[in-house]
């Protein structure tokens, strides 16, 4: 099983090191901040090729604005 990787900084930090709080879904992953900004992570495995595919999707469920969004990589190997 391949495990997507992805990464960014956010409010010029990187991602992971803010501790998301993570949550499996049935399609993937969805990584929650305290300040609202949701990445949800969805995955479809092809195990008889060794491959996946994944889409990442940014939403704020907070009521103020995100922090700054910057160096994308969604696909970080």
């Amino acid at each position: 099983m391949i495990t997507p990787h992805f990464s960014f900084l956010y409010n010029g930090k990187p991602f992971h090191d803010l501790s998301p709080v993570q949550t499996r879904t049935d399609t993937g992953y969805i990584y929650t901040l305290p300040d609202g900004l949701t990445v949800e992570l969805q995955e479809k495995q092809y195990p008889a090729f060794d491959a996946v595919e994944w889409c990442l999707y940014f939403s704020n469920q907070g009521s103020a604005d995100t922090g700054i969004i910057e160096n994308l990589y969604d696909c970080d190997i």
